[in-house]
């Protein structure tokens, strides 16, 4: 038998050279948490016990698709986002710590109820879900392209508990509107081709493509669409959010800014790096 403290210590010389200690014992944490659900104080008290043969067997698995620069998201099969799990896989982007950040500053920018509300690029499921728990009453819509990104979404839901009314809309082919809304947000492709290049194996080998990237010649194609959509889909005094390439702040403002959107304004995330920008429709 096999004692959690040995796994870990396994753990470190399979992945020494690969990433550093502190990810990989985040990596050990998150593992146990998925076998066991324990927290990372029961996880630091419970080296010395013993682990069974099939829970030896799963995390020796994982050993080997780490080593393979797997993310550990599609090994647990889940993330948490928003102090909720998400189930995550191949049919959409793991969810990121910016994209919590962005449905913090809505939350925070926000303290009476909104009715209605559309998230375009359902991904996950993390966005509409996250906002639907924390405005229960609000209509909340999804559109996607992806068929796979729905399905997931749709588990997603169910499992937070949570009625998201979900389409497979283009919203580059200027989709009809069927309602108004009080918040339109997006989290759209933004990665330009060229910078493949620096983004590491464990994205470009195991997420979406079609989720992350635009050409170098159109890096603002589906701001330009989802503005365009929100002059038609906002009422009056309705907010626009979006994520963004750190690159295209003051292009994605001015973009707006020509549609007649006011108050454009960039957010910085955490780390200091442009990453939100947030308009009012006037109507």
């Amino acid at each position: 038998m096999q004692t959690v403290n040995e796994y870990i210590s396994l753990l470190q010389d399979k992945l020494n050279g690969i990433t550093n200690q502190n990810e990989i014992r985040q990596f050990g944490f998150l593992l146990m948490n998925c076998l066991r659900g324990y927290s990372y104080t029961e996880f630091l008290t419970c080296k010395e016990e013993q682990l069974t043969d099939k829970e030896i067997d799963f995390l020796n698995s994982a050993i080997v698709r780490l080593q393979k620069q797997e993310p550990i998201q599609h090994i647990t099969g889940q993330t948490e986002f928003m102090g909720l799990i998400f189930k995550t896989d191949k049919r959409a982007l793991i969810p990121r710590p910016e994209t919590e950040e962005l449905v913090y500053l809505i939350t925070n920018d926000f303290s009476d109820q909104i009715s209605n509300i559309l998230d375009v690029g359902t991904g996950t499921g993390c966005i509409p879900i996250s906002l639907k728990k924390q405005w229960p009453k609000a209509n909340v819509e999804t559109w996607d392209v992806s068929d796979d990104a729905i399905s997931l979404a749709k588990e997603n839901a169910e499992l937070n508990h949570v009625e998201i009314i979900f389409s497979k809309i283009d919203v580059l082919a200027s989709p009809n509107i069927q309602r108004k809304y009080d918040l339109l947000v997006s989290n759209p492709p933004y990665v330009t081709i060229s910078e493949k290049k620096v983004m590491d194996e464990n994205v470009l080998n195991y997420e979406p493509h079609l989720a992350l990237f635009v050409e170098d010649t159109e890096p603002l194609v589906f701001y330009d669409a989802i503005a365009t959509l929100g002059t038609k889909a906002l009422l009056p005094g309705g907010y626009i959010y979006f994520e963004i390439n750190e690159m295209f702040g003051k292009e994605v403002c001015q973009l707006l800014d020509a549609k007649n959107y006011k108050k454009a304004m960039v957010i910085t995330d955490l780390l200091g790096k442009d990453r939100f920008v947030k308009a009012v429709w006037p109507g």
